[in-house]
């Protein structure tokens, strides 16, 4: 077959990508500021940090949780529909979060923001882009998450200036409404559930237009079974949670002696080293393989942790954050990369989901030890050294992973 080139209006598919780069952008990476808001929190309700942690923690639950119900609706009915309902039901959620009276009120509507957050995010952007895309799903899958770096660079900052303009609960107000503002046209106007739906084929392929992909659906025991899936599971559970403790880099500078406005540079300067990661590991995952671009990823990840143990100055804490940024960022498309080839594309959507609950103890408890680490020890030094152990771990499950050879056909 012949190829429709990227800069072709014909092919959507690109168009696809940035759209639903955008929605990451306005979706989970919403929760990019969270630091900003920790200390608030603390000082509103005389929490302690474990407690305020939990927001992370809440956030993959929830989205995990959702994942598993999720995965196999997007996998046969309408991805559009499924995204435009998030949109409503996020907005639902941390309008009324601003509101919380108490602790346990901002967890529960946090929990409803982030299934909102959830259907119109990571899960649905990937199931979307398995769809669209087969020899350039690597590139495409890193390129829609360019979206979430350029809003982790932008929202702290800018969180940070509106909360000491107008309080954190107005502050959120404003981040919410203006979020659903732009993600629902965008979604409505742009997203196609598959290119078979408007006579395409992927990766904007020429021919006949193809029929609609008959999609399965495994029994669960299939996936449990099988080595490679816990080996992904759990090796990108690993080396992903860095972003979740990552949400303490704010009041980790704070620690430091560094006023909010100055230690909200620290997620900004995460999202720039995980912008670079994205794309870079994107084109290595075409170009040079797993083994290579996992391993390097990982080692730079690990240099940023070893980094910010030591308790640095405001440029190293910058520095810190970039390189774990870069290699944690840079995972971000993979996890459905190794599972389309791992178990075929067509059901891509269902191991997402059952890959995402498996990880989510994980995914909850980093970013609550390292707030216990901190309530106990008064500083982030041990919690951050550990993560060191975190990126070996990682390491070692991800280079036994071996793919079968007819999982793509």
């Amino acid at each position: 077959m012949g190829a429709i080139t990227a800069d072709e209006p014909s092919f959507s598919g690109w168009r696809i990508v940035w759209t639903v780069s955008l929605a990451q952008a306005l979706g989970p990476a919403l929760m990019g500021p969270a630091g900003v808001f920790m200390t608030q929190l603390q000082e509103d309700f005389g929490a302690t940090r474990a407690a305020v942690s939990l927001a992370g923690p809440i956030l993959a639950c929830m989205m995990m949780s959702v994942g598993l119900f999720l995965g196999p609706v997007l996998d046969r009915g309408s991805i559009r529909r499924v995204m435009l309902a998030g949109v409503g039901v996020m907005l639902i959620g941390l309008l009324g979060l601003s509101r919380g009276r108490n602790l346990t009120e901002v967890g529960l509507l946090l929990a409803v923001a982030s299934i909102g957050m959830s259907m119109y995010g990571t899960l649905p952007s990937q199931v979307l882009l398995v769809n669209w895309f087969t020899r350039l799903r690597g590139r495409a899958l890193a390129l829609s998450t360019v979206g979430m770096s350029v809003s982790g660079f932008l929202l702290p900052p800018l969180s940070a200036a509106l909360v000491a303009a107008y309080g954190w609960r107005d502050a959120l107000g404003w981040i919410a409404v203006s979020a659903a503002a732009l993600a629902f046209p965008l979604i409505f106007a742009f997203v196609i559930d598959r290119p078979s739906d408007v006579g395409q084929h992927p990766d904007g392929d020429t021919g006949t237009p193809a029929e609609p992909p008959v999609t399965l659906r495994r029994p669960i025991g299939i996936f449990l079974r099988e080595p490679n899936f816990w080996l992904v599971s759990f090796g990108m559970g690993f080396a992903l949670c860095s972003l979740a403790v990552a949400m303490h880099l704010v009041p980790f500078g704070q620690s430091l002696g560094l006023s909010l406005q100055s230690a909200a540079w620290a997620p900004p300067a995460l999202s720039s080293g995980s912008l670079l990661g994205k794309l870079l590991g994107g084109w290595s995952i075409d170009r040079l393989g797993k083994r290579i671009t996992v391993t390097t990823l990982l080692f730079v990840q690990g240099l940023g942790w070893a980094t910010l143990a030591t308790e640095p100055d405001f440029s190293g804490l910058l520095a810190g954050a970039a390189l774990v940024g870069f290699g944690a960022g840079g995972f971000l498309p993979l996890p459905p990369v190794y599972l389309a080839v791992c178990f075929g594309p067509r059901v891509v959507g269902q191991a997402s989901g059952l890959s995402g609950a498996a990880t989510l103890p994980i995914q909850m408890m980093a970013p609550l030890l390292a707030g216990a680490s901190f309530d106990r020890s008064g500083n982030y030094t041990e919690a951050f050294q550990s993560m060191l152990a975190v990126v070996a771990i990682a390491t070692l499950l991800l280079l036994l992973i071996r793919p079968p050879n007819t999982a793509e056909a």
